[in-house]
């Protein structure tokens, strides 16, 4: 009871008022929940009662089959005790018959431990012996053989017949003690015994459900008696009262929870009237306080709104001190009326060296040595601009006195600002000493060059620029100069760059301590050197700089502890003859730079129109030159040795020609320069080495005798060039014996590097190719060079025989040249023969091969080539018949 009414209380809720906790609605809605828990009381227990019948039902079959094939079992053990004969199977069968008519039971069959049937019951033993067809009942047969357990089966027959087996297993005196049990089969009739189980069913269930009404009975009228009746006066009293307003005595409750819960609603109506009064009460005096709450609350926010604002406004300045005191910058506040320091930071005494009383006494233009009218007007024209950007641009530079005397370059920001109710201007001056410092580092780096300090070439045209337009307005000439080192590569390449660098910085040196002051000296790049004379009122003033610049030379310079003798050159270009504009001078001034190189070197030469169109032809000549090779503009000529003795050719010296498609023929002496400094040597070589090996090779084949191919070899070749390699591969691909090829070294091509032309004879000898020495005499040393290496042949230049006929001295050279080479074994030939005097001069003097025009001009091969076949079969005839004798 307890219980309930607990659970019906808390799950319905007390209402606002507790008068009408228990109203008409609860009660009907209490009455409907119990009927509701009465009809799911009523079934829960039939669908249980049905529940336990059903199995009930079941389990009954299973026990009435199983206890009546035990107690089967049992009798036919008891039976079948005493019969120790196996013929006694007769009694057996009988007993079985007996067994085999109890209530329910249908056929017994006995089994032996081998599986025959011993007894059996059934009508015809012939059809119902074979259990073997029903796989469950001969499992179950096995399992109760082996381990004497009961096994229970229900089969369907073929016949649609529903049985029940019962296998158990049978222990009798007809089987040995050391045999197996043989096995008993009950089969029962279910109809049978579902009628003994529905009887035992039909009497427990009806017992069931007469003891489950008669309980729903008495819990109905118990909750009838004890909860509802009780319930229904408790809520007539309390709404009476609630309709009076004051509590109205209930009538009896019973001494339970209904009856406390009586009492309790007493309590609490009578509490709630009181309370109700206190309330009101309460409430009145709770709105007076609250309105006097709420004023005193809007004073105090006001009061505190105040001091919040007076300690922002007091930590602002404190830290609007604290950030100007820690700043790196002077900050400086200024009057603008009388230009007084009115504030200034601990920053800007340092950076002035003053205290701040002897600063606050001073005025910013005494501060930055201006006068009051200069910092009003550089003032003026920052703060009144109209400038949107003028925020970003009220700054401007000064110097700033210190304490010492010294001054500092500084930069001054201005903003106008109002503190403490005055117009006041906000500086901030900020030491850029360093950073002009920097800057003019930065500046003189980049218009300098860093090994000479001199200007480089983009302040020289600058200042070259500003020369011109000074010139142009004042009527007056400007000379600019181009100097380039004679041979300044040789002594990077021997010495090393490190001597290189202090051999310009030497001549920088020297050059700008003669030089005047006006004079503008600047580094172009390398080893060139370029000079601008500003004004130049008299011509000779050109001549004579230059003259200046030349003896500059002459002294010479120590590098590495050692001496060496340095020339230059230079071309000199003037305005306004020469060019008006600064890039047109100073081409100008290179082109007459390389035209002094041309012509000697260590001099100076001043430009004119006409080397300018000589430029101006070489430089189309050189990309002409690209194109040659490729258009095959390029054929050699051939031009025979003769030996007198034998009246035989000795050799064919091939002869490089370019036949121009505009200018004709081109000298060899002006396109060898040129492809030796483009490097278009190495190609053209390698083709005039092909060429003339392939057709002396092929004269060959025509029958001729082998003589020597005579191929002259540049020292641009040897230095940039694998000759070995290259003449091996043209000697394979040519097919021509080494000993018929010549190759030809000019004595000024081997000077140029020594050791090259060493190793270039070395490895050309060990091919087997012969080596001459061409120009033989022309050289610095050329005994030395003659007893240092080890040529097969060599050629008199043709300048000692030139003037043979009219200079005594030429002859004596001659017959002691002829005379030297006799002494080493090795061959002579003669250049340069043209006459019949030379001729018999050179052969008086034991000359044997010659090589001239006298004999034969250079030949292209389809004029040579029936020529040299003529000369083989009759001999080469000689001019002078006095040669012979």
């Amino acid at each position: 009871m307890t219980f309930l009414t607990r659970t019906l209380l808390v799950s319905r809720g007390l209402p606002s008022a507790w008068s009408r906790a228990l109203s008409r609605s609860f009660r009907q809605s209490l009455s409907q929940q119990l009927l509701a828990t009465m009809g799911l009381i009523l079934f829960v227990v039939g669908g249980t009662t049905l529940g336990v019948n059903y199995l009930l039902y079941h389990r009954n079959l299973s026990r009435l089959a199983q206890q009546q094939a035990q107690n089967v079992s049992h009798g036919l053990e008891f039976a079948t005790e005493g019969l120790l004969n196996p013929q006694n199977q007769k009694v057996l069968e009988r007993v079985v018959q007996n067994y085999a008519t109890l209530a329910g039971v249908d056929e017994i069959t006995v089994l032996s431990p081998d599986g025959a049937v011993l007894a059996t019951s059934a009508p015809w033993p012939e059809q119902k012996t074979d259990y073997a067809e029903f796989e469950p009942v001969r499992r179950a047969v096995a399992i109760a053989a082996q381990s004497c357990r009961e096994q229970q089966i229900w089969i369907r027959h073929a016949f649609g017949e529903l049985e029940v087996v019962q296998v158990l297993p049978f222990s009798s005196s007809l089987f040995p003690p050391q045999s197996q049990r043989g096995v008993t089969l009950v089969t029962f009739d279910p109809q049978e015994l579902q009628r003994d189980a529905v009887i035992v069913l039909s009497q427990v269930g009806s017992l069931f459900v007469i003891g489950s009404l008669l309980a729903l009975v008495g819990i109905a009228w118990g909750i009838w008696h004890w909860v509802l009746w009780p319930l229904r006066r408790l809520e007539q009293g309390i709404t009476q009262s609630q309709a009076l307003g004051q509590w109205i005595p209930l009538p009896p409750l019973p001494a339970n929870e209904i009856g406390f819960l009586g009492t309790t609603f007493e309590a609490v109506f009578r509490a709630r009237v009181a309370s109700e009064a206190e309330a009101q009460q309460k409430a009145l005096r709770l709105e007076k306080t609250l309105a006097t709450l709420q004023e005193t609350q809007s004073q105090l926010v006001a009061t505190e709104r105040l001091a919040q604002l007076s300690q922002a406004l007091r930590d602002s300045e404190e830290r609007h001190r604290a950030i100007v005191d820690q700043s790196t910058e002077g900050i400086v506040l200024i009057d603008r009326a009388t230009w007084r320091l009115q504030d200034v930071n601990a920053a800007y005494c340092h950076l002035t060296g003053y205290d701040r009383d002897r600063l606050l006494a001073s005025r910013l233009d005494q501060l930055l040595s201006l006068t009051p009218a200069q910092l009003e007007t550089i003032l003026d024209r920052m703060l009144t601009t109209q400038d949107p950007d003028a925020s970003c641009n009220r700054c401007f530079e000064g110097q700033q006195q210190r304490a010492d005397g010294s001054t500092l370059e500084v930069e001054i920001h201005v903003s106008p600002i109002v503190y403490s109710g005055q117009r006041l201007l906000c500086c901030a001056i900020r030491d850029i000493t360093e950073r002009k410092a920097v800057a003019a580092r930065l500046t003189y780096q980049a218009s300098h060059d860093s090994l000479t300090h001199l200007p480089n070439r983009t302040l020289f045209r600058q200042c070259l620029e500003e020369a011109i337009q000074t010139a142009m307005q004042q009527h007056h000439s400007v000379a600019v100069y181009f100097l380039d080192l004679d041979r300044f590569k040789a002594v990077n390449d021997t010495l090393g760059h490190p001597v290189g660098d202090q051999l310009l910085k030497d001549f920088a040196n020297r050059l700008r301590s003669v030089l005047d002051p006006s004079i503008i000296l600047a580094r172009w790049g390398g080893d060139e050197f370029t000079l601008l004379m500003p004004k130049l009122t008299h011509p000779e003033q050109s001549q004579d700089l230059a003259d200046q610049i030349l003896r500059s030379f002459r002294p010479s310079f120590w590098l590495a502890g050692e001496e060496f003798h340095v020339t230059g050159s230079l071309g000199i270009a003037l305005y306004p003859q020469d060019g008006v504009e600064a890039d047109i001078l100073l081409k100008n001034a290179d082109i007459a730079l390389y035209r002094a190189k041309d012509s000697g070197r260590n001099h100076y030469n001043f430009y004119s129109p006409s080397i300018d169109d000589r430029t101006q032809e070489l430089l189309r000549l050189q990309t002409d030159l690209y194109h040659g090779l490729e258009r095959q503009e390029f054929f050699l000529c051939y031009q025979p040795l003769i030996d007198l003795e034998r009246a035989q050719v000795y050799g064919v010296e091939a002869l490089l020609r370019w036949q121009h498609p505009q200018l004709g023929l081109v000298s060899p002496d002006i396109f060898i320069p040129l492809a030796e400094e483009t490097g278009l040597i190495d190609q053209i070589g390698a083709w005039v080495m092909t060429t003339a090996c392939r057709q002396s090779q092929t004269w060959q084949e025509q029958g001729l005798p082998p003589f020597r191919m005579a191929v002259n070899l540049s020292m641009r070749q040897m230095a940039h060039q694998p000759v070995t390699a290259l003449v091996h591969q043209v000697l394979e691909e040519t097919g021509l014996a080494p000993q018929y090829l010549t190759i030809e070294l000019t004595e000024s091509s081997f000077i140029q590097d020594v050791s090259v032309a060493e190793c270039c004879i070395q490895e050309l000898h060990q091919l087997g190719v012969k080596v001459a020495m061409d120009d033989f005499g022309t050289g610095y040393s050329s005994l030395s060079y003659f007893r240092e290496f080890q040529f097969d042949t060599i050629k008199i230049d043709r300048s000692f025989v030139k003037d043979l006929e009219q200079d005594i001295i030429n002859v004596a050279i001659v017959q002691a040249l002829v005379d030297l080479v006799k002494t080493t074994g090795r061959d002579l030939v003669v250049e340069g023969v043209e006459s019949a005097s030379q001729l018999q001069l050179l052969q008086n003097a034991g000359c044997r091969v010659m090589q001239g025009y006298f004999f034969c001009r250079p030949q292209p091969v389809d004029q040579l080539t029936p020529l040299l076949h003529q000369w083989h079969q009759t001999g080469v005839p000689i001019p002078v018949p006095s040669v012979l004798v």
